[in-house]
């Protein structure tokens, strides 16, 4: 995971989200999850300069995207708000206002998965108030 940072290939991996290929759009959110577990102190500059909230925000609020891109997309973002690095550009998206949309979402497990990441959106907004 490292070598991949010190290679600059955090924004490729943030890029790899929005591709049409929806297997590469899984693989890039499962590889970020699991970066953001193990090594976000390393990886949570170039995360921010890869814009990866905004392309999380893009992701969630897309009518296109599948109920598994979301999902992950849901997982990476829940991952986010426990740590301190990029919680305040999760914050300060627009995830607020669509994890809200999701929570109504058709696909049951994506309306599960908005339910479990809203608290934490809004518990994190409250703490700041």
């Amino acid at each position: 995971m490292r070598n991949i940072i010190r290679a600059d290939g955090i924004p490729h991996l943030v890029s790899m989200t929005t591709s049409e290929h929806v297997v590469m759009q899984n693989e890039a959110l499962v590889s970020l999850t699991l970066i953001v577990t193990m090594v976000l102190a390393d990886a949570a500059l170039p995360m921010k300069e890869a814009d990866l909230s905004e392309t999380i925000c893009s992701l969630l609020q897309d009518q296109h995207t599948l109920p598994e891109i979301l999902c992950n997309t849901l997982t990476l973002v829940r991952t986010i708000l426990t740590s301190e690095h990029l919680r305040d550009d999760m914050l300060s998206s627009s995830a607020c206002d669509a994890m809200r949309v999701l929570m109504d979402h058709s696909d049951e497990k994506v309306r599960q998965a908005a339910s479990t990441v809203a608290p934490l959106l809004e518990d994190t907004t409250e703490g700041e108030r």
